[in-house]
């Protein structure tokens, strides 16, 4: 019995071995695409549901039920198996196209993170030259600015023997 379980699915019988040759994970389909607490839970709201709150598929559903019709139920069904050789291909063409423009999106998202790379390299590089010039313009202001003080000095020195200068010429 946990065999049968584990190897067919509870919604639509389908088992395993036939979903995996077509490339149908089981645990997926069991889990996502037929899980039986969905489809109990369904169940349990059409119940419980007045028929008025009920919408189109809902009713159908409902009434299918009072009267016990199950083929609404999904019995040897997936959707996931439901394809013939014209889809198949189809969606394979579909796929490779899509392949095609991924690769054309990759590219372009390569391309222009080389130029964001290099962008950024240019920047760092920038900014440490302009750094360097900062480091270098600031030791020259402090040259300067040392400069200009002894200058000043230099004049007031100039200024007060001038005025002592003046003084004596004024006392004699």
């Amino acid at each position: 019995k946990n065999k049968d379980q584990g190897d067919n699915c509870f919604v639509c019988g389908i088992n395993r071995s036939q979903m995996e040759r077509k490339m149908v994970k089981f645990d997926h389909h069991v889990f996502q695409e037929h899980y039986m607490w969905s489809y109990a839970r369904f169940l349990m709201f059409l119940e419980e549901s007045p028929n008025s709150e009920l919408n189109g598929p809902e009713s159908y559903v409902k009434a299918k039920m009072q009267s016990a019709d199950y083929s609404f139920y999904p019995i040897n069904r997936a959707l996931s198996l439901d394809s013939d050789d014209a889809e198949d291909y189809s969606e394979r063409t579909l796929r490779f196209k899509d392949l095609e423009e991924m690769r054309h999106v990759v590219r372009k998202v390569s391309e222009s993170s080389q130029g964001v790379l290099q962008l950024k390299r240019e920047v760092k590089t920038g900014l440490k030259e302009s750094r360097d010039a900062m480091t270098d313009m600031q030791m020259r202001l402090q040259i300067l600015n040392g400069q200009v003080q002894k200058k000043v000095m230099e004049e007031q020195m100039r200024k007060a023997a001038a005025q002592k200068e003046r003084e004596k010429s004024n006392e004699s």
